[in-house]
């Protein structure tokens, strides 16, 4: 939790350690840009419908403080590159507009055709030390504020009691005095997907309906969540289903609310959005809608649900190319979409995670290069990967029985990859921190799943 304000001197001694520290290493790498927390939206769902709030961060020196009792950080180095963007149809002009958008695309699938070709700026997806800032910025998403400050936003005006801050969505946001500014998305609030807390209901309910096949019905015994099943076992309306993603709980169409409140209150400034697991399919619905880049975070497969929404054609048509980076690994059962059938910890906890395909590029690591560089055996390195999560995940302690996705993976036709034993513990955040992206050289290239197929088990109709 963000801490309220403590001694005055002992601020201003612990500032001017502090600035010194970043002054130094920021004059290492002048291609980088320095971004501290500024803002905290909070949006409710249907349980609150009027609730919108923001809290504004303006004592860097109660930040510093944070970081050194949570280990926390709160100020991001990030560096900078070009890349071409394909620019699509013309964005809306405020949220009442987009949102109107929106709804009128439920059930429908559209074309997206590039108009041009544009030169823009995106976060350095090549750089270890801003891949490792992003990250950063999203297990922030998940630590709770508290503080009294809460504002409204615009006219939203919702008098809540307590309990209000376990509904909705809840974003981070990042400036830097160069006109940048990145949109942190939350994940899913449970200690399963997330850092901890108790689980949302709705968090499971948008996991469920987005990741899913069809409808949250991830076995014979699963009760699906809307109307689109077929009699027949893995059969589905896929019309029905188009319509049904376009419910009103959707986290979808509140990050894309978020996201104009936050554009309207920087139109200036070169948006960049993050998010780990939910929040980083968000963060890359919501890039591709507003033609933003995006660094997404062990996320689940996205692509279905954007073909459902209408934002991609159907398939099996080409997605088009943008400015959206999937950072995964080959242990998590989530990202490579094997979180589903019996005794898996997606299936323990009714989560139904069952998509694998993504949009944009994936930058996947291997635990097995990770073991190799370290210079351990398979024992060792489990080790090592245990004590990384008692310390940061606590993963294993929930669902030590959990099967996800069998004991290992082909990595070729003659090699296994012993040291991905797909496990859960490999999609916590603060996990994959420490495993990947602390010690990294360098970052693995990016590059688009062409032939990816998800549910290819089910029967979809029209």
């Amino acid at each position: 939790m963000l801490p309220r304000r403590p001694a005055v001197l002992f601020i201003f001694v612990l500032a001017l350690l502090v600035c010194a520290l970043f002054e130094t290493t920021f004059a290492t790498n002048s291609k980088a840009t320095r971004l501290k927390l500024s803002h905290i939206f909070h949006r409710g769902t249907s349980r609150y419908p009027d609730l919108f709030k923001r809290l504004d961060i303006d004592n860097e020196a109660d930040l510093w403080l944070q970081e050194l009792l949570t280990g926390q950080t709160f100020v991001h180095q990030v560096q900078h590159r070009e890349t071409i963007l394909e620019t699509r149809d013309k964005r809306a002009n405020d949220r009442k507009d987009s949102l109107a958008v929106q709804g009128a695309r439920a059930g429908a699938q559209i074309t997206m055709e590039a108009k041009r070709s544009t030169v823009v700026k995106v976060p350095d997806y090549t750089d270890p030390a801003t891949v490792l800032s992003f990250a950063k910025m999203c297990s922030n998403a998940y630590l709770t504020p508290d503080d009294e400050q809460w504002k409204d936003v615009g006219h939203w005006n919702a008098t809540v009691g307590y309990g209000w801050e376990n509904d909705g969505i809840r974003a981070y946001v990042f400036t830097d005095d160069q006109d940048h500014l990145v949109l942190a998305y939350k994940g899913t609030s449970a200690s399963l997907f997330g850092i901890g807390g108790e689980t949302s209901a709705k968090d499971k309910y948008n996991d469920n309906m987005m990741f899913s096949c069809c409808c949250g019905k991830a076995g014979p015994t699963w009760r699906p969540i809307c109307d689109c099943c077929g009699e027949a076992g893995r059969t589905c309306s896929q019309k029905c289903l188009s319509k049904a993603s376009h419910y009103p709980d959707s986290y979808y169409l509140l990050a894309q609310e978020m996201y104009l409140t936050v554009r309207e209150l920087y139109p200036d400034h070169t948006i960049y959005l993050t998010g780990h697991s939910l929040g980083g399919a968000l963060a890359s619905l919501v890039a591709l809608t507003n033609n933003v880049p995006a660094f997404s975070y062990e996320s689940p497969g996205d692509l279905s649900f954007a073909r459902r929404l209408g934002l991609v054609p159907p398939a099996p048509n080409p997605v088009p190319d943008t400015p959206i980076y999937h950072f995964g690994n080959l242990g998590d059962p989530v990202f490579t979409g094997t979180c589903h059938g019996p005794f898996t910890s997606c299936w323990i906890a009714r989560f139904a995670m069952e998509t694998k395909c993504h949009l944009g590029k994936s930058c996947v690591y291997d635990p097995d290069e990770v073991r190799l560089k370290k210079g351990m055996d398979l024992k060792t390195f489990g080790k090592w990967v245990t004590n990384v999560d008692n310390q940061h995940g606590r993963t294993n302690a929930l669902f030590p029985y959990a099967t996800d996705g069998g004991m290992s993976l082909e990595i070729s036709s003659n090699v296994v990859n012993a040291s991905a034993v797909k496990n859960i513990r490999y999609h916590q955040i603060n996990n994959v921190i420490r495993l990947f992206l602390e010690d990294a050289e360098d970052v693995p290239e990016c590059v688009p799943e062409p032939d990816c197929m998800d549910c290819e088990l089910w029967e979809f109709a029209e």
